[in-house]
């Protein structure tokens, strides 16, 4: 038994990389197929999309998106730092309003994300496959997969 499994052993964890390879790399390509058809989406995913877009034709105009009192309209609250919506400023400028620029910057920094974290693996073990299944596998974790292209700061930070 000892000698067959020392024959086998080898193979099977050749078999078990070959496998977790593949069924990741079709994971990754279902996330990047549900990202293409989220960015192109013309309509809020999420209801926290819209008050961002306020915010940053608010910026673009040259308004403040923090409000003292809520005894006007707008009657929405800021509670996010300013940095990602400021980062849409430009594509307000350019575009006008518009979910899929938002939507680009978190996927960027999904992406971003799976990377480094690559790297990281890469950098402390040097093996290309273990590197590659980290990035991959972050594309597998339901947090991601459902924020990641969405018009919110989840991610950015």
């Amino acid at each position: 038994m000892k000698r067959l499994l020392a024959l086998l052993g080898p193979l099977l964890e050749e078999g078990a990389t070959i496998m977790v390879l593949l069924f990741l790399s079709l994971a990754t390509l279902i996330f990047f197929i549900y990202a293409t058809l989220a960015v192109s989406h013309p309509y809020p995913l999420d209801y926290g999309e819209a008050p961002l877009v306020d915010q940053a034709m608010r910026l673009a105009d040259g308004q403040n998106i923090y409000r003292p009192a809520l005894s006007s309209p707008p009657y929405t609250i800021s509670n996010y730092p300013p940095l990602y919506v400021l980062t849409l400023v430009p594509t307000v400028w350019l575009f006008g309003p518009t979910f899929w620029a938002g939507r680009v910057i978190s996927l960027l920094c999904a992406l971003a994300s799976a990377t480094f974290l690559a790297l990281i693996i890469y950098t402390y073990t040097q093996d290309r496959i273990a590197a590659g299944l980290t990035g991959m596998f972050f594309f597998c974790i339901p947090f991601v997969v459902h924020l990641s292209f969405l018009f919110l700061v989840k991610l950015f930070f």
